[in-house]
Formats: C-alpha cells, structure tokens, sequence
C-alpha cells in the first residue's frame, strides 16, 4: 500500500534494488557516504575486504525460502 503521507521522503537518488548484488551496492555507498562517522581503520579493512571479494568473482548464494 502507498503511503502518500511519507511520499516526500522518498529521494530521487535513492536506488532501485532488484536483486542482490543492487542490495550490496546500495550498502556500500551507504557505508562509504558515513565513512568518516566511524572507525577509520575498520572502515580501511571492509573497503579492502569489498575489493578481494570483488577480485576473487565469488558470489554468495540466495537464502533458502524457509531460512529468515
């Protein structure tokens, strides 16, 4: 149901998450947008974890219907 109470929440930039890999995408922007609210190594070590799993091609597969 279309909540027209909220409409002018919605930001034009907001993306569109088809599947998956638009779901990973959408985070890190998010993460990296708020980068500097956080920890600056941490946030080093995920940029570099984001770019191995990248490198490597490995894709994790869909949860199972009955898992949450």
């Amino acid at each position: 149901m279309f909540d027209s109470e909220h409409a002018h929440l919605e930001h034009p930039d907001d993306p569109v998450i088809a599947d998956r890999q638009d779901a990973a995408r959408a985070l890190l922007r998010y993460f990296l947008a708020n980068a500097d609210a956080n920890d600056h190594v941490a946030n080093d070590e995920l940029v570099e974890e984001f770019r191995r799993r990248a490198r490597s091609g490995r894709t994790l597969p869909a949860p199972r219907g009955d898992q949450d």
